[in-house]
């Protein structure tokens, strides 16, 4: 694979599969911005690992839209565009489906789907913009369709992200944007 000159975001980059996708990238030649949330010296760790120059980490809590748009914005400006999103930032708690609250439902839904729902629209926007034939990429999980004991609000809103990127697909292949989900099972 050769990724030379592309420039990918990465959400939830600074560990697990978002930190092996972006090695990935950057051992093909691509520039990666890892978003993350919380640990700034994860998110240190991972640009440390990635080979190359010119990777770089921004906070950003996904699940608020101001947020979203301070994320494009700021990698966007770093990188001079975005040819490559990865929506990979997600949450899973686990607890018996009569345990869960309100606010459980915002945390879960909040993270694994609106945001990366707003952070693709906001970025399917700029790449229309500019002219660039993009790929977005949604990482989901076999628990979109079978659903893990324990875990209702994870399953619920991969089950979302099945039909968002759908959906995104449709809409954005005539726009010259590609979007695909891949479906990890357990890591």
């Amino acid at each position: 694979m050769d990724f030379t000159n592309k420039r990918v975001l990465i959400t939830g980059g600074s560990r697990g599969i978002g930190r092996a996708t972006a090695i990935a990238f950057a051992e093909a030649g691509a520039r990666v911005a890892i978003n993350f949330h919380a640990d700034k010296n994860a998110a240190a760790q991972a640009i440390e690992m990635l080979p190359g120059e010119g990777h770089f980490a921004v906070r950003a809590d996904i699940s608020h839209p101001e947020a979203v748009e301070q994320l494009v914005n700021a990698a966007v400006q770093e990188m001079e565009g975005l040819d490559i999103l990865v929506n990979n930032a997600g949450v899973e708690d686990r607890k018996p489906v009569l345990d869960w609250t309100p606010e459980d439902w915002d945390r879960h839904l909040s993270i694994n789907l609106k945001g990366a729902f707003f952070l693709a629209q906001r970025v399917a926007r700029r790449m229309v913009a500019e002219g660039i034939q993009g790929r977005i990429i949604n990482i989901s999980s076999t628990h979109e369709s079978r659903p893990k004991s324990g875990s209702a609000l994870y399953n619920i809103s991969k089950a979302g992200m099945a039909m968002m990127t759908r959906s995104l697909a449709q809409e954005l292949a005539p726009k010259g944007i590609m979007v695909n989900g891949l479906i990890p099972g357990a890591i």
